[in-house]
C-alpha cells in the first residue's frame, strides 16, 4: 500500500496489486497537480480541456467516457465504493445533481430517492416509472394517495339501474367484451391501468350481484305461484 500526499492534507492511498484507490482529507484540500508514471502505481489520466478524469483505465492513456470513469480489472473487486462513515440521518451517502438541483439521492438510512430529496421508503420515486419485466411484491401492492377515480359503491344506490340483461347480451355478442371494459386489442396496444381496471371489475361484480338478487326474487315469485 502506497500513500501519496497531494496538497493541503489530501492523501491518495493506492494498492497496486488490486488497483484500488482511496482519497481522504482531514481538512480542506485541493488536488492541483497529478504526477503520472508509466512503470508503477495506478494510472490516473486527466484532461484539462475536457475536465475528464480516468482511474485505472486500460490502456492507461484511454479517454474517460465521462467526467469521471473508474475501472476495475477484476470481477472480485468493486469499481467504486462510497462509504459514509458517520452515523445518523443528516448527511447523504451520495447525491447526484444537475445544475445544482438534486435528481437522485441515497440518504443516510439507505433510502433511494429519485425526483425527491426526502425519500420515505427504501425506494421513493416522484414521477412515472417504466418497467420492462415483472414487478414482484411479496407483501402485496398498494395504491394510495389522492386520486380522481371513483369507487363504484354508487351501484348499490336505489336510483342506479344496471343495463338490462337482453341489452347486455346484445352488447357482448357484438363487441366480445363487457361494457366499460377495454377490448383485448386496446389492452395489447395501449396497456392497462391497474387501478382503473380493478375498479371497473369491482363495478361489474357489484352489477352481477344486483342481477343475482333480481333473479332470486323472480325465482321465489315463480316458486310461490307454482305452489
Amino acid at each position: 500500500m502506497a500513500t501519496k500526499r497531494l496538497h493541503g492534507g489530501l492523501r491518495m492511498l493506492a494498492s497496486f496489486a488490486t488497483v484500488s484507490i482511496g482519497i481522504w482529507s482531514g481538512a480542506n484540500a485541493y488536488a492541483d497537480t497529478w504526477t503520472t508514471s508509466t512503470t508503477n502505481g495506478v494510472p490516473i489520466t486527466s484532461n484539462q480541456t475536457t475536465t475528464k478524469v480516468g482511474i485505472a483505465l486500460s490502456p492507461a492513456n484511454a479517454t474517460p467516457a465521462g467526467s469521471l470513469e473508474v475501472r476495475s480489472a477484476t470481477n472480485s473487486l468493486d469499481a467504486l465504493v462510497v462509504n459514509q462513515a458517520a452515523t445518523g440521518t443528516q448527511g447523504a451517502i451520495a447525491r447526484f445533481r444537475q445544475s445544482g438541483t438534486t435528481k437522485i439521492i441515497m440518504t443516510g438510512p439507505g433510502r433511494l430517492g429519485i425526483g425527491t430529496q426526502t425519500p420515505s421508503e427504501q425506494l421513493h420515486v416522484v414521477g412515472n416509472v417504466q418497467v420492462t419485466g415483472t414487478v414482484n411484491a411479496d407483501a402485496g401492492l398498494k395504491i394510495k394517495g389522492q386520486w380522481s377515480l371513483e369507487v363504484p359503491d354508487y351501484v348499490f344506490e336505489a336510483k342506479y339501474k344496471p343495463m338490462g340483461l337482453s341489452d347486455l347480451e346484445s352488447y357482448v355478442r357484438t363487441n366480445k367484451h363487457l361494457p366499460e371494459v377495454p377490448s383485448a386489442t386496446e389492452m395489447k396496444n395501449q396497456g392497462m391501468d391497474v387501478a382503473t381496471m380493478n375498479l371497473t371489475l369491482l363495478k361489474k361484480v357489484e352489477e352481477l350481484t344486483l342481477y343475482v338478487i333480481e333473479q332470486d326474487k323472480k325465482i321465489k315469485e315463480l316458486s310461490a305461484k307454482i305452489q
